[in-house]
């Protein structure tokens, strides 16, 4: 059993409306566990400030059809690493940052929204090279389309990266690739990592996944209190790719708890799954995951990542999966 859940002491940020923390935390909670990066490891503090980031905006990764508009799109990253970067002669491992926005036409360029920006930034300056990705939002197409063609975009975005590695702005390790979203980005990590990848994809494959106010879409064609068959294209096991999702416990948007026993409002699917349902699940099937409950806090709180405790959980999760602990910084 690989399923943890890391509590934090901390009482936390933005608090939702109407929030029972009472109800928001299960039962049969696991102690917690030590994530935390280690002091000694260079991965575990950022290496260089702001100012010292370079970037290369707008590259062209993709022309794909747009189900919505109907009309080919062009699909576009952000890339950016640390100017210093460059003598290295290590290559470095890439997170591909994925923002949210629920798949709404207008946040098709939220790629350099302030959330995604700030992740890709603070990414970089740890000595990632930090890709914030463009994808198809679709919402309003009706069916899977809205989420599937968004996992399928993010992982063309890797494909690319992979086929692209030598003309990259400095070098990386293609077999240290993990991606990180928020909200509807962080149901497309989630998507990522525990959905079958198809023998076009095969490159497209991460290392890891991180979510943050993520969780996996339920079937919702099994009505409540019967909720619980996970949708078909899901294929958790032994051997996906880790995976870890950091949770306000009084998220309104994507429940922390208890969205299996409550009926879906106006055809809402995020309201089908819920950070602790997506826990069993992936526990049900030995899929190597950890769930992160912030406790108190709402949605997407990103604010949240560059502070302890959940900073260095996060970073000991990257140094753990990514293998970054025999990997050097200079």
């Amino acid at each position: 059993m690989f399923t943890m859940i890391l509590l934090s002491t901390i009482s936390m940020y933005v608090t939702a409306s109407n929030c029972n923390t009472s109800e928001a935390l299960p039962n049969g909670v696991i102690s917690p566990t030590n994530l935390s990066c280690p002091t000694s490891l260079c991965w575990c503090d950022a290496r260089c400030s702001i100012d010292n980031i370079s970037s290369r905006l707008d590259v062209p990764f993709a022309n794909v059809y747009d189900y919505l508009n109907g009309s080919n799109i062009t699909l576009r990253l952000d890339m950016y690493s640390c100017s210093n970067a460059k003598t290295r002669q290590t290559p470095l491992p890439i997170a591909v940052v994925i923002h949210g926005g629920g798949w709404k036409d207008s946040s098709f360029k939220e790629k350099s929204s302030t959330v995604a920006k700030g992740l890709s930034l603070s990414f970089a300056s740890h000595g990632f090279l930090a890709v914030s990705i463009e994808y198809r939002c679709e919402r309003g197409t009706g069916g899977d389309r809205l989420w599937t063609d968004a996992v399928a975009d993010a992982r063309t975005a890797v494909q690319w990266l992979r086929a692209n590695s030598k003309s990259l702005p400095v070098a990386v390790n293609t077999s240290q690739i993990f991606a990180i979203g928020t909200s509807a980005g962080a149901i497309t990590v989630a998507g990522m990592t525990f959905m079958p990848l198809k023998e076009t994809e095969i490159t497209g494959n991460i290392q890891a996944g991180v979510s943050v106010s993520g969780c996996l879409f339920n079937d919702t064609t099994s009505l409540p209190p019967n909720r619980s068959v996970w949708n078909h294209l899901y294929q958790a096991n032994s051997s996906s790719p880790p995976y870890m999702d950091i949770h306000g416990t009084c998220d309104p948007v994507v429940p922390y708890a208890n969205a299996s026993n409550r009926p879906s409002t106006e055809g809402r699917r995020n309201e089908s799954c819920s950070a602790v349902d997506t826990q069993n699940y992936l526990a049900r099937n030995n899929a190597k995951s950890y769930l992160v409950p912030i406790p108190g806090a709402g949605h997407v709180p990103a604010s949240s990542l560059y502070i302890p405790p959940y900073n260095t959980t996060l970073f000991g999760f990257l140094v753990r999966e990514l293998h970054l602990d025999s990997t050097s910084c200079s």
